[in-house]
């Protein structure tokens, strides 16, 4: 047993991962809206996570195996979120591209915005201020405003654009 304790998972292939497939399917398959699957599994996840949050303050706060599990649960509920984030800038980037490469016939030069500043030339005080006031950050530890749901709190940074 202690051999198989040390012994490290098998990380090396790829997992099968069903939400990996499905928004791989949305990407390719015309007519499929790959923005909408991903907003309704970030929210189904997000509900997910307020749960096992649930869990961890109630009955895993006396118990370690209860609250270790809860923990994994949490930091790979998390990670899928985040995946789904980049995949959702990396989906965005890509129709922007094709539209640009339609409209203009050729490459493009990028720009990032944020709240529809253009970064490029931006003093770094102001790119501060602007970080500051306009990114959330959304903590290892889960430091939520408590009186918000996870998808209120995540939601904070987009309210400040508006």
């Amino acid at each position: 047993m202690a051999a198989w304790l040390r012994t490290p998972p098998d990380l090396t292939s790829p997992p099968r991962d069903e939400l990996v497939m499905k928004v791989l399917v949305a990407a390719r398959v015309p007519g499929t809206d790959a923005h909408a699957v991903i907003v309704a599994h970030r929210l189904y996840l997000l509900e997910l996570m307020q749960q096992w949050t649930r869990l961890k303050e109630g009955e895993a706060s006396d118990d370690l195996s209860l609250a270790l599990v809860v923990d994994a649960e949490l930091f790979r509920l998390d990670a899928v979120i985040r995946w789904l984030d980049a995949a959702e800038v990396r989906l965005a980037r890509e129709v922007h591209a094709a539209d640009h490469r339609r409209q203009s016939g050729g490459p493009h030069q990028r720009e990032v915005l944020v709240c529809g500043m253009t970064l490029a030339g931006m003093p770094r005080g102001r790119r501060a201020r602007l970080r500051r006031r306009v990114i959330g950050y959304v903590f290892q530890d889960f430091n939520l405003l408590p009186g918000l749901t996870a998808a209120e709190n995540a939601a904070l940074p987009r309210a400040a654009c508006q």
